[in-house]
C-alpha cells in the first residue's frame, strides 16, 4: 500500500506547497500576516515531501526538525530582509517616483512614459555627494499576461527573477555597453566562480533601447570584455588609456555590465536592491565617469559644467578633478 501511495503523496505534497505559495503571493497586498503564514506552510510542505521522498527512495531518517525549521527560517530571512529595505530607503527620504534614466522592459532600458514597462518592487531616488543616483528593484516580465495565469506569472517571478539597476544621473549621451566575457582569463586561469556570476547577472542586465553595434578597442581589452554602442566615435572617445585600465584593474567590472545612454550611466545585478549594493555600485559608477575624459561630456552631453535638476545637480568632471569626484563618490 505504501508503493502505491508513495508517489501521490509526493504529488500532492508538492502541489500543496505551490497551491499554499500561490495563495500566499494573493494575500501579499491585501493581508501581510496572513501571506507571511501561507509562505511559512507552503516551505514546511515543500520540505516535509522532500524528506519523504528523499527518506523513501534512500532508507536514510533525516531529522524532521530541520526540514520544519529550514522554512521558517527563510520565511524570517525574507521578512527581514524586507523591513531593512524599507528602513534604509526610508532614512534617505527618497523620491517615490524616478526623475531621470530609464525603466526596465523586456531586457531593455526605457523611457519612462514607457506605457508597459516591468513591474517595479522598489523604487529609490535621491542625491548623494553630488550624484543623483536611482536605484530599482525588480522583476523580469513573467510570461503569462491574462488573467487567467497572472498569480502563476507572479509566482514565478517570485522563485527566481529579481534584479536590481543602479543609475547615475549624467549627461546627455549616445549608447554605450561595456560587458564583462565569460572565460576570458582562459587557459592561463580559470575562474568558475566570476563565469557563474556574469551568466547569473545576464539575465537582468538592461540594455539600451537603441541600435548598437559591436566596436573593437584593442585585443587584450577585447579579450576581457564586449563592447556595443550606437555611435563609435563616442566609443573611441570615452575607452580611453586611463578609461580601460580603471576597467581592466577593477575586479567589480570582471562580473558588471555599465552601460551609457541619454541621461543614466548604469548597471545591474541579479539579485534585490540592497544598502550596500546601491551605494558600491553607484561609487564605481562614478568613479567611471570622473575619468571620462572632460571633452566628452563638452561634445556629446552638450554641457561644459554641469546639468542641473529640480531634485539636485550631477556632477561633470574635468580631468583635474577626476580625482576629487572619485573620492566624494564614497560614503
Amino acid at each position: 500500500m505504501a508503493d502505491l501511495l508513495g508517489p501521490w503523496l509526493v504529488v500532492g505534497g508538492y502541489a500543496l506547497s505551490f497551491g499554499l505559495m500561490w495563495l500566499a503571493n494573493w494575500l501579499e497586498e491585501r493581508r501581510s500576516t496572513r501571506a507571511a503564514v501561507c509562505y511559512a506552510f507552503s516551505g514546511i510542505a515543500f520540505s516535509l515531501t522532500s524528506l519523504y521522498w528523499l527518506s523513501a527512495s534512500t532508507a536514510s531518517a533525516i531529522p524532521l526538525f530541520g526540514w520544519i525549521a529550514f522554512p521558517l527560517v527563510v520565511t524570517a530571512l525574507i521578512s527581514w530582509r524586507g523591513w531593512h529595505q524599507r528602513s534604509w530607503i526610508k532614512r534617505l527620504d527618497s523620491a517615490g517616483e524616478p526623475t531621470f534614466g530609464f525603466l526596465p522592459h523586456n531586457g531593455r532600458a526605457v523611457a519612462l512614459d514607457h506605457p508597459d514597462p516591468w513591474p517595479r518592487r522598489t523604487t529609490v531616488e535621491f542625491t548623494h555627494q553630488g550624484h543623483r543616483l536611482l536605484g530599482m528593484e525588480y522583476s523580469t516580465q513573467s510570461p503569462f499576461r491574462n488573467e487567467t495565469f497572472e498569480q502563476l506569472g507572479k509566482v514565478s517571478e517570485e522563485l527566481d527573477s529579481i534584479s536590481a539597476v543602479v543609475e547615475v544621473r549624467v549627461p546627455e549621451v549616445p549608447a554605450l555597453t561595456i560587458s564583462p566575457n565569460t572565460q576570458a582569463f582562459e587557459p592561463d586561469f580559470f575562474t568558475p566562480l566570476e563565469d557563474a556570476r556574469i551568466v547569473r547577472n545576464q539575465f537582468g542586465w538592461l540594455r539600451p533601447d537603441t541600435t548598437l553595434h559591436s566596436f573593437k578597442v584593442d585585443p587584450e581589452f577585447d579579450r576581457r570584455f564586449s563592447v556595443y554602442t550606437s555611435d563609435p566615435e563616442f566609443a573611441a572617445a570615452v575607452l580611453t588609456g586611463e578609461c580601460r585600465e580603471m576597467i581592466m584593474n577593477d575586479p567589480w567590472f570582471r562580473v558588471h555590465q555599465v552601460a551609457f545612454y541619454g541621461n543614466a550611466l548604469w548597471t545591474t545585478d541579479a539579485g534585490g536592491l540592497t544598502e550596500d549594493r546601491m551605494f558600491g555600485n553607484s561609487r564605481r559608477l562614478a568613479m567611471l565617469a570622473a575619468v571620462v575624459p572632460a571633452p566628452v561630456w563638452e561634445v556629446w552631453g552638450g554641457d561644459r559644467i554641469s546639468m542641473a535638476s529640480s531634485h539636485g545637480p550631477t556632477r561633470v568632471t574635468t580631468p583635474g578633478s577626476a580625482s576629487a569626484a572619485a573620492s566624494s563618490a564614497r560614503r
